[in-house]
């Protein structure tokens, strides 16, 4: 239990290295946001499989996370949760990973979540402005192609960002590095996710998705996977 076991502190937008030997007890870590938002907790590792829940300062669990559905490794946890500024969160942190292993555990204030759980939604025409604020950051967002036109993802960024495709069986599409790429229309309501990622450093973005009403001779087209079948 938390009595236990020894409290280290994680600072706000920062990088801690973790390690845990075979059988390991959980690890225990106190944030405290320096003002109220968004903020982000997620592991970073080879093909590790982790966990972590978060509680508030009187010990009621805020949020866990068993499968973090994130990119590369979705066995890594995240959490990403509006905190309130000034008041301590305690995160307990759990290798699953019989053998143990090390990684990488990050916190920071982010701005949209890395995973295809609970994705931000993009309209079509309507700009999204993000960050990818840290190193592994993934801006996932979910879009549903409609009417009987392409649509177009433009992504402006001084940044060098990347794009992922994915279906929405989280099948992979294609990346992408061009300003804009192609989406197919279809009439199943099936939908995209739409990763933007930095494979270093950081960077700012605006992103957005429309109608292909313009000379898209240049875009990179994708095809779009079937849907796989539910269960």
């Amino acid at each position: 239990g938390m009595a236990d076991s020894v409290m280290t502190t994680l600072s706000n937008n920062s990088t801690a290295e973790v390690s845990f030997s075979a059988g390991a007890a959980d690890k225990w870590y106190q944030f405290t946001p320096p003002s109220s938002g968004r903020y982000c907790f997620k592991s970073c590792s080879d093909n590790l499989d982790t966990s972590a829940v978060l509680y508030d300062n009187q010990f009621a669990e805020v949020a866990h996370c068993d499968t973090g559905y994130v990119r590369p490794n979705w066995e890594d946890f995240h959490i990403n949760e509006v905190l309130t500024g000034g008041k301590a969160y305690y995160l307990k942190v759990k290798m699953k990973t019989e053998a143990g292993g090390s990684f990488s555990l990050v916190s920071f204030a982010d701005d949209y979540l890395d995973g295809s759980f609970a994705s931000a939604v993009v309209e079509n025409g309507v700009e999204k402005s993000g960050t990818i604020n840290y190193v592994n950051d993934h801006d996932m967002f979910k879009y549903t192609p409609s009417g009987s036109e392409n649509n177009i993802i433009t992504l402006e960024s001084s940044a060098d960002l990347k794009v992922d495709i994915y279906a929405s069986n989280d099948a992979y599409v294609k990346s992408a590095t061009g300003k804009n790429i192609s989406l197919p229309h279809n009439s199943s309501g099936a939908f995209y996710y739409i990763d933007v990622y930095k494979n270093t450093g950081i960077g700012s973005y605006k992103l957005k998705v429309s109608s292909a009403d313009t000379d898209v001779s240049s875009a990179e087209t994708v095809s779009f996977p079937a849907t796989k079948n539910a269960t």
